[in-house]
């Protein structure tokens, strides 16, 4: 797996926490979909002013994590998971 993740100056110090989360969850995605089209992905954080996540191929983009206390697991999971399944997968609340 390539990951890499793009994090504002200020919010370095998270990068190690959301990469073994990314690296854990991609892992387990594989286990059970199998491999995706791509072994590269991006976690990258999205300006406060914006959508709360965003994905694309090889992208996963979580809202700017200045108001963040901890790894939020399910955001950054729906935004990985579509690496396999594009559009067809939704998180739902509730």
């Amino acid at each position: 797996m390539d990951l890499r993740v793009f994090f504002k100056p200020d919010h370095q110090k998270l990068a190690p926490e959301y990469t073994t989360t990314a690296v854990q969850e991609f892992t387990y995605f594989i286990t059970l979909y199998g491999t995706p089209w791509s072994q590269r992905l991006n976690v990258v954080e999205l300006p406060g002013d914006t959508v709360p996540y965003a994905w694309g191929p090889e992208i996963a983009a979580l809202l700017d994590l200045r108001s963040r206390k901890k790894t939020n697991y399910r955001l950054l999971a729906n935004a990985i998971a579509h690496q396999w399944w594009g559009v067809s997968v939704v998180l739902h609340e509730g």
